[in-house]
């Protein structure tokens, strides 16, 4: 009778007697020892069987066929993913992926990566990157579909404190916006540096457009008889870094706001035969987003005494403006205009009281006891 192997164990169940064994063999490319444990064999030849095909196929093998790398993982969840959502979205999350993700984790085995790593990487995420949360949950979502198809036993992420908050300051959107005041002293200069500079920003400033609203313009939403503006798509960067126009982020969104007489006049003054869009290159494409960030820098390069804000801070201005100057505007009026989904947005965000706002509150509050 040939020996047995001393690494298969027999032992009893409720069902009878059944075979199992334990066997190491070897470690994978980070120096993890791979041991591998098998039971319930009915008798001794099936786990002989067993034990000596995952010997004879060695630890490279074994970890082809039972482990994976995160990247693995994502490919497969990024393939489902993408069908699931605006093609802007999908970039978005693919770009956050590789500028977060990729680079310290994509080549890891999914079962490799610790709670103890992770935490500490979660950690140096916060610190550096103020959408931290945006790029966790796309690793979470990765490692639920890791743990569904039997490469994970568990969650690791689970088992992590989230940060709270990241030390790296954020944008001081407060003060993102002009008086009136400075909006002139900015739209003067603006006119100097371009002219199409000049009626990008004008547009901005008189109709509370964003700027991705804008730079998806057709002609064939200026109605120029109703003095209107209808905003049915924005412009967002689709897979593979190709702009594309796509229907407004949400149903509010999609509206029709007035303009004035100066706009009407500035728009046309643009216009460029054979080309169906306001904003657009030469061969008829729809302009970069980033274009309208380089033309205001270049306002501000000609004139030093402006106050920066951001491209989108000319919204918010808009909105402050607007408030500020007719006290019988609502803000569901301002939401309509602004295309806010609820009119919390509108007060939460845009109605920040101008100085000249707190002054006139300064003196009705004086006139309360007098």
């Amino acid at each position: 009778m040939p020996k047995q192997d001393k690494r298969i164990v027999k032992y009893k169940t409720k069902k009878g007697i059944r075979y199992k064994f334990q066997t190491y063999l070897g470690t994978d490319e980070t120096g993890k020892p791979i041991n591998i444990s098998r039971s319930g064999f009915e008798n001794y030849n099936d786990a002989k069987y067993t034990l000596d095909t995952l010997r004879s196929e060695g630890v490279e093998n074994y970890v082809k066929k039972n482990q994976k790398r995160l990247d693995d993982i994502y490919q497969l969840w990024f393939a489902s993913y993408v069908n699931q959502v605006k093609s802007s979205s999908a970039e978005k999350t693919n770009q956050y992926y590789k500028n977060h993700i990729y680079d310290s984790l994509g080549s890891v085995f999914v079962n490799n990566l610790s709670p103890a790593f992770l935490q500490k990487y979660a950690n140096d995420l916060a610190n550096n990157f103020v959408n931290y949360k945006s790029v966790l949950s796309i690793l979470n979502r990765v490692l639920k579909l890791a743990l569904v198809m039997g490469y994970l036993k568990s969650n690791p992420l689970d088992k992590i404190i989230i940060p709270k908050r990241t030390s790296k300051k954020r944008r001081d959107t407060a003060h993102n916006f002009y008086n009136k005041d400075e909006l002139k002293a900015f739209l003067d200069t603006a006119e100097k540096t371009n002219h199409l500079y000049y009626v990008y920003f004008y547009l901005l400033a008189t109709t509370g457009l964003r700027k991705s609203e804008a730079l998806a313009l057709h002609w064939q939403d200026i109605d120029l008889d109703k003095n209107t503006i209808s905003v049915n798509r924005t412009l967002a960067t689709g897979l593979g870094g190709k702009y594309i126009t796509q229907p407004p982020k949400t149903k509010k969104s999609k509206r029709t706001i007035p303009m004035n007489k100066k706009c009407k006049e500035l728009l046309l003054s643009i216009k460029q035969p054979g080309t169906d869009k306001v904003f657009s290159t030469y061969q008829d494409n729809y302009l970069r987003l980033s274009k309208p960030t380089q033309w205001l820098n270049s306002i501000y390069a000609r004139n030093k005494k402006l106050r920066k804000i951001t491209v989108h801070g000319f919204r918010h201005t808009f909105a402050s403006l607007l408030i500020e100057s007719n006290p019988y505007i609502k803000p569901t009026d301002v939401q309509a205009i602004l295309g806010h989904e609820t009119v919390q947005m509108t007060l939460d965000i845009y109605t920040h009281a101008t100085d000249s706002g707190k002054e006139r509150i300064r003196y009705t509050i004086n006139d309360f006891l007098t």
